[in-house]
């Protein structure tokens, strides 16, 4: 059953982007962002600390204005436990879609490149990963949020840059002997993504 429901999070996220693709056809503009993220946790999973986290996104953006964008895509994440070399740590690999809007703004009028506000949402599980075989479990799908301030610099043509300072949160619960547990993951991103316009 858990395996089902990560094929449908990936079906979903690839139908997204499916539309987003279909979406170029009426005249409107459309993007592909490539976003590699480091996380750094701010509270600790199941009373452990853990080490900074990497993941990465691809995302269709859609253009509704000049100040506005909309998205949708799919996003990858890994934390560990590990911070001694100790073989009985625990790896935590999220997975799933996310979706949301960018809105652009100026702080001066002849400001060449933009800032941006992020808000998103995610949908996704939580899958750990260790020797220790109670420690190895996949959560529920559940909705996370993210919240965001960038920059979005234009370069050579098509190209744009987009560093970017983030807030994630999402609480997925697990099935433990003792009854559903909450596994909440916590983080202050840095990230800078690659897109290109089509």
């Amino acid at each position: 059953m858990k395996i089902s429901r990560h094929r449908l999070v990936i079906k979903i996220g690839f139908l997204m982007l499916c539309n987003l693709t279909v979406l170029k056809t009426y005249g409107q503009q459309y993007n592909v962002e490539l976003r590699p993220t480091l996380h750094f946790p701010t509270r600790t999973v199941l009373d452990q600390n853990l080490r900074i986290g990497n993941g990465i996104e691809l995302a269709g953006v859609y253009n509704i204005s000049n100040r506005t964008d909309i998205y949708a895509g799919v996003l990858w994440n890994r934390f560990d436990t590990d911070e001694s070399r100790n073989e009985e740590d625990i790896e935590y690999t999220q997975k799933g879609i996310v979706l949301g809007a960018l809105f652009n703004f100026k702080i001066i009028e002849k400001q060449k490149h933009l800032f941006y506000v992020r808000t998103g949402l995610t949908y996704s599980n939580v899958a750990s990963s260790s020797v220790i075989e109670t420690a190895n479990f996949e959560s529920k799908n559940a909705i996370g949020t993210q919240v965001g301030l960038g920059m979005s610099i234009k370069s050579l043509g098509h190209w744009s840059i987009l560093p970017e300072l983030r807030y994630s949160s999402s609480s997925h619960r697990i099935d433990v002997t003792s009854g559903n547990d909450l596994l909440s993951f916590n983080t202050i991103a840095i990230t800078v993504a690659i897109r290109r316009s089509l």
